[in-house]
């Protein structure tokens, strides 16, 4: 079977996104010829992915994006995101494959009302929605009567292995990026993107206000020149703050592992989320985390959630508030053990990629 697997971003670009969407591709490539769509990326390395087959486009270019789909005829597309580029395409041209969308939020649908219609008048061409939890609005718009029957819930999964595996001590990287190993390490992964919240953690750690406590930021560089803008913003915040942070960009995946490993307390400020990797990866290393009621976290164990009001785009809100009960959070995370062991026990029943992956492959084999 021919599988075409649309999404903006893959590797090696380096995201939550990126990182799902490579598993899935790779998992399927095992028994089913797999084409991934995704933006042109200078630099990337074709052969670096097989047996996946990766075909770019140019943003913008539907003509040349559908004669690429029109000449790998598959069976099967697959939608990751209906902020894909040309989500809108699908839903205005008749397809012949079938087609299964991953909403992951159901982001442009909710900021493009007017086109529901369009959805509702494709809905045959539609095999099946994924989402990823029943907490996010995604689970809403698909339990319509005439959408629920066709909606089935796929979590997001980690890789165990990558996390037991892992011998980087506390000490290693405490020596290796001069990080003090008797603090309090508090954690953040996310790279500098709109919303993504680092600027909240800064705020956050002012109100913790207690000089044993380390923030840490770890961040990849983005390729987008709002990110630049955005690090030097925190960057300066965080000068003017006077609180102990650090920033470690571009870290090897194995030190990252290590952070997870190694620190205390992972603070999740991100504003909207939908299935966020990073809180499962806290919780396989067995680290505590605190975040705010973004996407699926209201049902994860392992942590502690501060309920946040949400704007009419659905970002929570980081009033002082919030700010004030998060710092609280911080605090009773570090000073909760039992915490660690409840999350990691979830991970082991529910979120491997051994669990999650074959939904996947049951999901798009019967839809063949």
């Amino acid at each position: 079977m021919k599988i075409a697997i649309c999404t903006n971003h893959f590797s090696p670009s380096i995201g939550g996104c990126e990182t799902v969407v490579r598993k899935i591709s790779e998992y399927l490539s095992i028994d089913h010829k797999v084409f991934v769509f995704t933006r042109r990326l200078p630099g990337r390395k074709h052969v670096d992915f097989l047996p996946i087959n990766i075909v770019e486009y140019s943003q913008g270019d539907i003509s040349g994006f559908l004669s690429k789909v029109l000449k790998v005829l598959p069976d099967i597309i697959f939608i990751y995101s209906d902020v894909f580029d040309f989500f809108k395409t699908f839903l205005s041209v008749d397809f012949k494959p079938k087609i299964i969308i991953a909403l992951c939020g159901a982001n442009w649908l909710y900021e493009n009302k007017a086109h529901f219609h369009l959805l509702n008048r494709r809905i045959r061409n539609i095999k099946s929605f994924v989402c990823h939890s029943e907490y996010d609005r995604d689970y809403k718009l698909c339990s319509s009567p005439h959408i629920i029957s066709k909606t089935q819930i796929i979590p997001n999964g980690v890789d165990l292995q990558e996390f037991d595996g892992n011998n980087v001590s506390r000490d290693t990287l405490a020596e290796r990026y001069k990080v003090d190993k008797n603090l309090i390490w508090i954690l953040n992964v996310s790279n500098f993107f709109p919303g993504k919240g680092q600027s909240h953690l800064v705020d956050i750690m002012k109100v913790v206000n207690d000089k044993r406590f380390m923030y840490i930021q770890v961040s990849n560089d983005i390729g987008f020149s709002i990110g630049e803008l955005l690090e030097n913003e925190w960057k300066k915040k965080v000068k003017i703050s006077g609180i102990n942070a650090k920033l470690l960009k571009n870290l090897p995946r194995k030190d990252v592992v290590a952070l997870f490993r190694s620190s205390n307390v992972l603070a999740f400020t991100t504003e909207k989320e939908v299935a966020p990797l990073v809180l499962l990866e806290a919780m396989a290393a067995k680290l505590a985390w605190t975040s705010t009621n973004v996407g699926n976290a209201v049902g994860l164990k392992g942590g502690l959630i501060v309920n946040a009001l949400k704007d009419r785009r659905f970002y929570n809100i980081f009033d002082n508030r919030v700010i004030n009960l998060f710092a609280q959070s911080i605090i009773r995370a570090n000073n909760d053990p039992a915490l660690s062991h409840e999350g990691r026990q979830q991970v082991e029943q529910n979120f491997t990629w051994d669990v999650v992956l074959p939904q996947y492959k049951r999901l798009i084999e019967s839809c063949n």
